[in-house]
């Protein structure tokens, strides 16, 4: 689910497998040059009461953590991420602040193949014909760049099938700078274990420490859109648990309020009475009991 998800992804985007292909910067390739899609309509919007509120609760967070996992199956599995044997993009130290790079057409293991085109040190743009390897097949072009110290990848309709289900993403991309990560999805769908999720003007980030979310999701369950906002940055100690941080999510004249003690513990609150308290993350209510 979302809670336990966010922080392993974007601790994968900064993986020096990660920065072997996301090669991400301020240019218009990476999350600043993302569009926008028009957001959900207040009439598109759940209401949110007692009736329903497991299920957007449910849906909101387990429907993000649906997105970020699939995310983590792309940079986890995809050949040259992390495999010095395969990367389709490899990367040489020149010097403190310069970075040399090559991008490598290849056939993937079990079908497919990868294209590139107009390489030179700053980027290069990468297609994936159909690529099958390591349980993923993946459709689709990303525009690589790196300056500045920083690094860029847009990605132009990016089609991603699994064995749990698919993910896809007309407009999307990823600026890493340091130990910073910004990683944009104008709107994408997903259908995975039998839920369907969408979102619009999505944005994960990580600085320091801390990780934010923004943006308007929709599931099956839900039948309708909220939006989600991070009003303070989920906090995550030493062993990964979250130990901080408050979500809302917002729907047509209502809304729920995620917050996360220092022990782990969490209250929700609807519409500005308290809802419910948790003892961690993992006792929120779950996809697959309340959306059958």
């Amino acid at each position: 689910m979302f809670f336990t998800r966010i922080r392993r992804n974007a601790s994968l985007l900064l993986s020096a497998g990660v920065m072997s292909l996301v090669m991400a910067g301020c240019g218009s390739d990476g999350a600043s040059g993302v569009g926008t899609v028009p957001p959900p309509a207040v009439s598109d919007k759940v209401t949110i009461d007692n009736t329903n509120a497991d299920k957007v609760l449910a849906s909101s967070v387990g429907g993000i953590g649906k997105i970020a996992g699939m995310i983590d199956g792309i940079v986890d599995n995809l050949p040259g991420l992390g495999m010095t044997d395969s990367r389709i993009a490899s990367t040489t130290a020149v010097s403190s602040n310069a970075l040399a790079f090559s991008l490598v057409s290849k056939d993937c293991s079990d079908g497919g193949s990868i294209s590139v085109d107009g390489v030179s040190t700053s980027g290069g743009s990468v297609t994936f014909n159909d690529c099958h390897e390591r349980g993923v097949i993946l459709s689709g072009s990303a525009d690589v760049s790196y300056g500045g110290g920083s690094y860029s990848i847009g990605f132009t309709d990016l089609s991603a099938t699994f064995s749990t289900g698919a993910l896809y993403l007309s407009d999307a991309g990823a600026t890493v700078s340091g130990s910073n990560v910004d990683f944009v999805i104008a709107s994408g769908t997903a259908t995975v274990q039998g839920m369907q999720v969408e979102v619009k003007n999505f944005t994960l980030s990580k600085v320091g420490s801390g990780v934010t979310v923004d943006g308007s999701i929709k599931t099956d369950c839900m039948g309708g859109w909220v939006d989600v906002a991070t009003t303070v940055p989920l906090a995550f100690n030493s062993s990964e648990l979250l130990v901080g941080g408050t979500l809302t999510i917002t729907g047509n004249s209502s809304d729920m309020l995620i917050s996360v003690n220092a022990d782990g513990t969490i209250n929700v609150y609807l519409n500005g009475a308290l809802y419910a308290n948790y003892n961690s993350a993992a006792d929120l209510p779950q996809y697959n009991a309340v959306c059958p």
